[in-house]
């Protein structure tokens, strides 16, 4: 009998497959051109996280390996391992750009989106969108007639094209975290602080304060004129003022006002050229009313290399040591920042910073200040909050667990507690060594101040002895009595350093809703303009009270 023999049919090959030659090609450019800029990037991001270099290279070697087997020899697996590689790529960028990645150089922090990115991506979605076409149809394009595929062999070269420009250009140099994402958190600065590995002072102040303080040109690394006056920083430790590097005076680019002002921003000029505390209390109060761009263009104008262009700080007497400067220009907007470079140094600050916030937040509302014997020696105005202080722990000595001040966002007795303020007395025009770790707790005085006997402060340095006899006061001096913030109450840090003079949060809101919600600034009108959105925030560590601290609390 006859036998037939079934022969089994052949498996379908897992690896090679008849994709064309023209989506071979347009693949490969797109894949290739992803993966190039993804390898320039890796040497940028270098300085800044090891991760972050090592993740770019990896993606720009996948990518640049797959153009070559995609021309050569091209399979499935290859193609789906590209889709999904790639869905992941974009992934990790979209959560970059919107939550910020947990890990890398500044966790939780969203970059901006540019130019580079926008190529980046675009390439990889086209690669996902093309590679999943190429599995279901492998003879896409490759059934054109001649003069389409003719016509489409410049597909492939725009696209290598538009890479290179992006891998050559300029601003992919610079590009690291983007200009307005805080590379700038922890700049780069000047001399032996030339990589942002060397700095390790990023989160002593809120993000925001980068951002600011380079704006203004007060963090210690963005350049200024070179014939700028270098600002006094710190509480002198016999330190020198912050380098000041030599740039051309004249803006390269007009700011957000571009050139044409507003009556706004005239009335921001206005209040910022009178001395006087009040002037500036009334600042901030008009800061809050202002646009981002008014906003924006003022804290520009405060960079002595925007001098021409600006309010012309020098005109207004603003020396440190002047008595014009009281409480008003020479603390006006971003503090001036020393970086730092020690990681100990760095700890320290974090440490003292951790130990006044505990000492701060035993004190919750004026209720307990009172009962601990600090008194309301000034009103609340804005930037500077309500003064209750303690004489008794008043003298020439800094005690970080003894703050002479407490700071509130009102007047009354359910007044929360936004900062503190060390009041040490020293005669003299120089300021008290004595303070935080590092050079940045500046010092300050108010001169010439209309006290009332049993009400406090009546009337700013600006008020006569005429109108504060009037008043029923009389002026003080006060050129003994150096001061010093600590912004460390959650929800309060201020945006214009830890340590500066005045908070802009402490707007007109803050003071009118004082003592109706949970503290915390919560009911400052500016938060969103500094991206702190409602409520709290915990950025510095908490510490227990010394025992002996608790004990003066309940003197």
């Amino acid at each position: 009998m006859a036998t037939t023999t079934e022969l089994a049919p052949e498996p379908e090959s897992t690896t090679a497959f008849d994709l064309s030659m023209p989506a071979r090609v347009v693949l490969a450019a797109l894949s290739a051109g992803a993966g190039a800029i993804h390898l320039v990037m890796a040497p940028i991001h270098a300085s800044s996280s090891s991760l972050e270099a090592f993740a770019f290279a990896g993606a720009g070697w996948f990518q640049i390996i797959f153009a070559g087997v995609i021309l050569a020899r091209p399979s499935r697996p290859w193609l789906q391992a590209a889709i999904v590689a790639n869905l992941a790529f974009i992934a990790v960028w979209a959560v970059s750009r919107t939550a910020g990645l947990p890990i890398g150089a500044h966790p939780g922090t969203a970059e901006a989106i540019d130019t580079i990115d926008l190529v980046t991506v675009s390439l990889q979605v086209l690669l996902v969108a093309m590679t999943g076409v190429a599995l279901v149809h492998p003879r896409v394009l490759g059934d054109l007639p001649a003069a389409a595929l003719a016509i489409g062999a410049g597909v492939p070269v725009a696209i290598l094209v538009a890479a290179t420009l992006v891998v050559v250009s300029p601003s992919t140099v610079t590009h690291a975290h983007d200009e307005t994402e805080v590379s700038s958190v922890a700049p780069g600065a000047t001399g032996d602080l030339a990589s942002t590995s060397a700095r390790c002072d990023a989160a002593l102040n809120p993000v925001a304060y980068w951002e600011e303080a380079k704006l203004a040109g007060t963090d210690g690394v963005t350049p200024v004129a070179a014939d700028a006056p270098a600002a006094t920083g710190g509480h002198a430790h016999g330190g020198a003022a912050p380098a000041v590097t030599a740039t051309p005076t004249t803006p390269t680019t007009l700011g957000p006002l571009k050139g044409r002002g507003s009556v706004q921003y005239d009335k921001l000029l206005q209040l910022a050229g009178q001395p006087g505390e009040a002037a500036a209390g009334f600042l901030i109060a008009e800061l809050a009313n202002a646009t981002d761009d008014e906003y924006h263009e003022f804290i520009a104008s405060l960079n002595p290399a925007n001098a021409a262009g600006g309010h012309a700080m020098e005109e207004a007497g603003t020396g440190n040591n002047s008595e014009a400067t009281s409480h008003t220009m020479s603390h006006l907007g971003p503090q001036e920042w020393t970086p730092m470079s020690d990681p100990a140094d760095c700890q320290q600050v974090v440490d003292e910073l951790a130990q006044t916030k505990a000492v701060a937040m035993s004190f919750p509302t004026a209720t307990e200040a009172k009962a601990a014997g600090y008194v309301r020696v000034a009103p609340y105005v804005p930037g500077i909050a309500s003064h209750w202080m303690k004489f008794s722990v008043v003298d020439g000595t800094f005690d970080i667990n003894e703050p002479e001040m407490l700071l509130y966002d009102g007047n009354g007795d359910n007044s929360h507690i936004v900062g503190v303020s060390y009041y040490v007395v020293m005669a003299g025009e120089t300021q008290p060594s004595q303070g935080f770790t590092g050079d940045n707790d500046h010092y300050h005085r108010h001169i010439g101040l209309c006290n009332s006997a049993t009400g406090g402060v009546i009337g700013d340095s600006t008020t006569t002895d005429a109108e504060c006899e009037a008043l029923g006061g009389r002026k003080s001096t006060g050129g003994a009595g150096w001061m010093s913030h600590a912004w460390v109450v959650p929800g309060c840090e201020s945006p214009w350093g830890v340590f500066s003079g005045i908070n802009p949060l402490l707007d007109k809101a803050t003071g009118d809703a004082s003592g109706t919600n949970e503290g915390g600034c919560a009911a400052s009108a500016v938060r969103d303009r500094y991206e702190l959105g409602a409520g709290t925030t915990e950025t510095l560590p908490t510490t227990t009270v010394p025992a002996e601290t608790e004990q003066a609390a309940g003197n």
